[in-house]
């Protein structure tokens, strides 16, 4: 799977889970527990993070890197590695 896929595929799952924290004021369908979708949620804005660190080193653009939240080099070195051998 390419890595702009990867990243379109986890942004449309945050839009899914983020409605599925709410614990009081929900109106739909309950899919997940509360605890369950929070998890999820943050879990997927940590990986989409280092996809798009790692999205912009492969497209040879300066990345936006984020000066408020921690982000692990050798995480977005993993997944540079890991994209550019499937594209090859």
């Amino acid at each position: 799977m390419i890595i702009k896929d990867v990243i379109k595929k986890l942004a449309a799952e945050q839009v899914f889970y983020k409605p599925q924290r709410k614990s009081v004021y929900f109106t739909g369908d309950r899919i997940l527990k509360p605890s369950e979708a929070t998890a999820k949620v943050a879990t997927n804005k940590n990986l989409l993070m280092h996809l798009h660190i790692a999205y912009d080193i492969l497209r040879k653009k300066q990345p936006n890197l984020p000066k408020k939240q921690y982000w692990s080099q050798v995480q977005v070195d993993f997944l540079v590695k890991k994209y550019t051998e499937q594209e090859a």
